[in-house]
């Protein structure tokens, strides 16, 4: 594909370089410095591909850059996105980006912006100014066993003592993908989650599910962290526990089947996954929730998940 180059030739968006990471490692941005981390990170993990990363260029100097990951033939995700001056250039080099990324099937492109920089309400505008549209809006928790050490045992024994009483568990491997992702349509029936109800409800919930199972696993698949809860022989739960790091994990999905709601299962659900990397290492987990699930939110406060800051799902209509 051709950059886009304007005017001056002095606003260029291209596809990044192996030895661009170097220079922007070296930028005084702190910000354009973590986009030149977590790529290389990504790249090493094999999660993402050169060719949808694309770096900023004013003049002959580097000032940023945006990652893309292809999520499903329709979808884009961005991973990162930075630049160390936001200003009139902000808005062509990512609409050059855009332009280029995009493929004749691409529908739409999303991107979760966390309020933990102080660039967040600027970069909320370039966003904005570019065409993107706020899709739903989070609160991000954390549960951090370096800050309150007894939480680890804690969720232990929640889950030795009594969910492991309540409930039995089956892994994905035990129960196969397709009844897996079964399982994922069958949670997404009356969601708190607007946007997951809003895909099963635009591209029904089988396509739906399928597409969200297969986006997470290009996340990060251990097999023996998708499980599925049962009591007795009914299966009543579902928990997605990811782990990206030696000490950072996630709960990136949980969910309990209409039939069973209100009978405490998220609970257990929660405390399986929270144990689960707990057990393996892990000292901080991470999870983004509507703001409307105020049921899940209450469960997590209880098992010691703390509010850190606001995030915003952004999307654009290619």
């Amino acid at each position: 594909m051709k950059n886009c180059i304007f005017k001056n030739d002095k606003l260029v968006a291209r596809p990044i370089q192996e030895s661009d990471f170097t220079i922007l490692e070296a930028s005084d941005s702190p910000y354009v410095k973590g986009l030149a981390t977590n790529g290389k990170k990504w790249q090493e993990a094999g999660i993402i591909n050169l060719e949808l990363t694309y770096v900023f260029e004013v003049g002959n100097s580097l000032v940023g850059g945006v990652i893309f990951l292809e999520e499903t033939t329709e979808a884009l995700q961005i991973l990162d996105f930075a630049i160390d001056v936001i200003g009139e250039a902000s808005r062509p080099l990512f609409l050059s980006a855009i332009a280029q990324v995009k493929r004749p099937e691409t529908k739409e492109i999303f991107y979760n912006l966390y309020a933990d920089t102080k660039q967040y309400n600027d970069i909320r505008k370039v966003f904005a100014d570019v065409g993107f549209t706020v899709a739903q809006t989070k609160a991000a928790y954390a549960l951090n066993v370096d800050k309150a050490d007894d939480v680890k045992q804690s969720a232990y024994i929640c889950t030795k003592s009594n969910t492991d009483d309540v409930l039995t568990y089956k892994d994905i491997t035990e129960v196969g993908e397709e009844a897996y992702v079964d399982a994922i349509r069958d949670v997404t029936l009356h969601t708190l989650d607007s946007l997951m109800l809003e895909e099963a409800n635009e591209k029904g919930k089988q396509r739906a599910a399928k597409e969200h199972f297969e986006a997470l696993k290009e996340i990060e698949f251990t097999p023996k962290h998708w499980l599925l809860g049962y009591h007795g022989d009914e299966w009543v739960g579902l928990i997605i526990a990811q782990k990206f790091t030696e000490t950072i994990g996630s709960i990136n999905y949980i969910g309990v089947p209409p039939a069973h709601r209100g009978k405490g299962y998220g609970k257990y659900m929660l405390a399986k996954g929270t144990a689960v990397l707990l057990e393996e290492g892990v000292t901080q987990i991470l999870a983004d929730i509507d703001v409307a699930n105020e049921p899940l939110a209450q469960i997590m406060k209880e098992q010691g998940y703390q509010y850190q800051m606001e995030e915003v799902v952004l999307r654009y209509h290619v």
